[in-house]
């Protein structure tokens, strides 16, 4: 039985220590203007009513702040005695420690930080840092016993080594934290427990600016698509046929020679790398490891695996729909050349969409196609190793004190509730695209852990080099993955069966 749940229990002890070692008044004016005379007359009243009104709005005033008080999840005037409070940005930089006028979500912030400040008499600075560094700091730290910092904002990878070595303070265990509050991100708590069912991080959705980032986005060309005169993929979403067989047929319609020249001057798809392989799989229910009777598996040497890389490898190689690059080429070329409309379909993570709000022509963004032989949910996604995750350290830290400025960081901002996200997302991210926007969160509902990417080390690039014998036609797909699946196998014995 194939499960993700269980990649939560995985320890890399030995990847840790070898890692730590080695080294973010209601429509109408008070005057009447702008109402009819009746209006204007009944705002008259006598000196004697507008007294206890005021006295009423006084008291409804206090009364609410009084229940604000009530609801609030920490005592806004709890006395920190001075305590120095460390966030460590080695990663997250302008998260947690922006400049000031850059950004309005960044000088709330600021005015946060001062707010608590002042409030509870502490100081919260700052550790800006490379990863070298930072290891550097922890390792000192856990030998010395002297805090390093309170907070780092970690991605997955380095959250699973720190909590698989003890470096981390328990979630589930502290005060002011609650971490079934709506604010805490909903979509990856799964992801981020330990083997003792706790959380030892968190991510949130409290600020505006905030969102998930799930892998395998296919972005498309609304115009293009309309131009050539292509089936609209969201209907076929919609429809449950956005499907590899359909797609396939689109890319062969979307690649053409428009001006006559011999040459084509529009392809189906372009991407960096070989995500087009890595969706494929994923999308098609392969995963680089699963659990089976409890026991870790190497899960690429299967017809599932199989078939997804003969997929790609049509689409590169033998209908040559995939727009490719020299080996050399800047990273940025695929994109440049979606958004100048030299292909219909381009691959990449969600972050992307943002950019293409400057071009002429349209955009949407869909998951990659479902595949024939994937069982569970669609649409398909991952977590990567670039997913964001935010912890306390515990040693030398005063984790009450600790949790009750965290929690307060992570507040909603004033006039922004909780779900703001949402709507900010949609209007700067997604450019007001509902469609994409639903099946967005759609994704982050569905979305896995790419097992050996964030758990697994130097060993995913194993796995790369074998979808790169495929792209390149070396080894059949079955060649290709067979050739690291005893390798493989044993890291996974040895360190998880």
């Amino acid at each position: 039985m194939k499960t993700t749940k269980r990649f939560l229990m995985v320890v890399f002890a030995l990847m840790i220590m070898l890692s730590v070692a080695a080294c973010s008044s209601n429509g109408k004016e008070a005057n009447g203007v702008g109402g009819t005379e009746e209006d204007a007359d009944s705002t008259e009243v006598s000196s004697t009513e507008d007294a206890g009104q005021d006295a009423s709005d006084r008291l409804s005033e206090a009364d609410t702040e009084a229940e604000k008080e009530e609801t609030l999840s920490y005592d806004p005037n709890l006395d920190l005695e001075g305590y120095e409070y460390v966030i460590a940005c080695f990663y997250g930089q302008d998260v947690w420690h922006p400049e000031s006028g850059k950004s309005e979500m960044g000088d709330l912030l600021l005015e946060r930080y001062r707010e608590i400040e002042e409030q509870n008499n502490c100081t919260i600075k700052f550790i800006d840092c490379t990863t070298d560094e930072f290891l550097d700091g922890i390792n000192t730290s856990a030998a010395s016993g002297i805090k390093y910092a309170d907070q780092v904002h970690l991605n997955m990878d380095m959250y699973q080594r720190l909590m698989s070595a003890g470096y981390l303070t328990s979630m589930n265990e502290l005060p002011y934290i609650n971490i079934q509050d709506e604010k805490w991100n909903p979509y990856y708590k799964e992801v981020i427990t330990g083997q003792d069912g706790n959380l030892y991080g968190l991510d949130f959705l409290s600020w505006p600016n905030r969102k998930p980032y799930p892998d395998q986005c296919v972005f498309f060309n609304k115009t293009l698509v309309q131009e050539l005169g292509l089936t609209d993929p969201y209907e076929m979403y919609d429809k449950g046929e956005w499907t590899w067989e359909n797609f396939h047929k689109l890319l062969l319609d979307s690649t053409r020679d428009t001006n006559g020249d011999g040459e084509n001057d529009i392809y189906g798809i372009t991407c960096v790398g070989n995500l087009l392989e890595y969706a494929a799989l994923y999308s098609n229910g392969a995963h680089t490891f699963d659990v089976v009777d409890g026991k870790y598996q190497f899960g690429l040497a299967d017809d599932a695996a199989y078939k997804a890389l003969q997929f790609t490898s049509d689409i590169r190689n033998v209908d040559q729909t995939f727009l490719s690059f020299p080996e050399d080429a800047h990273w940025g070329m695929p994109l440049d050349t979606f958004k100048a409309h030299g292909t219909v379909f381009f691959m990449r993570d969600i972050i992307y969409f943002q950019d293409l709000k400057d071009n002429d022509h349209e955009f949407g963004m869909l998951p990659f196609p479902k595949g024939p032989d994937l069982q569970g949910n669609y649409p398909m996604a991952t977590w990567n190793a670039d997913t964001q995750v935010q912890s306390i350290l515990k040693i030398g830290t005063d984790v009450e004190k600790a949790a009750y400025i965290f929690n307060r960081i992570t507040e909603p901002f004033d006039g922004y509730p909780v779900g703001e996200w949402e709507s900010y997302a949609l209007r700067n991210h997604f450019m007001k695209d509902e469609k994409a926007f639903s099946i967005f969160k759609e994704m982050c509902e569905n979305a896995i852990p790419d097992g050996f990417y964030v758990y697994g080390g130097d060993n995913y690039g194993k796995i790369s080099q074998a979808l790169y014998d495929t792209i390149n036609q070396t080894k059949t797909p079955a060649e290709a993955l067979n050739s690291i699946q005893e390798e493989l196998q044993t890291y996974l014995d040895e360190n998880y069966n």
